[in-house]
């Protein structure tokens, strides 16, 4: 995943793209795009909510599912807010 970062008079601004390219690693072959960014909902080792944002890994090549990172960004809001900005983002969500 490449990012690109940049700052105004106020904000860290970073830009992720919304898609990676799918790819054999073998064959050194674009197959298509996928997903790069998910919504993750989690629990933590007391069974709080954890909300956020992580990657997917693609493993198509294995033949698998994507695989899902750690968050890159933890949101600080409740679950259901989160839920919500997702959907108007038209991102997914794993739930784990």
């Amino acid at each position: 995943m490449k990012a690109k970062f940049s700052t105004n008079k106020d904000n860290l601004i970073i830009e992720i793209p919304i898609k990676q390219e799918i790819s054999n690693p073998y064959m050194e072959e674009v197959i298509g795009k996928m997903d790069n960014i998910t919504g993750l909902i989690t629990k933590d080792k007391d069974g709080n909510d954890e909300v956020g944002f992580a990657h997917l890994i693609d493993r198509n090549y294995k033949g698998k599912d994507p695989d899902v990172s750690d968050f890159f960004y933890k949101y600080w809001g409740e679950k259901e807010e989160f839920e919500k900005i997702c959907k108007e983002l038209k991102i997914n969500i794993y739930y784990i």
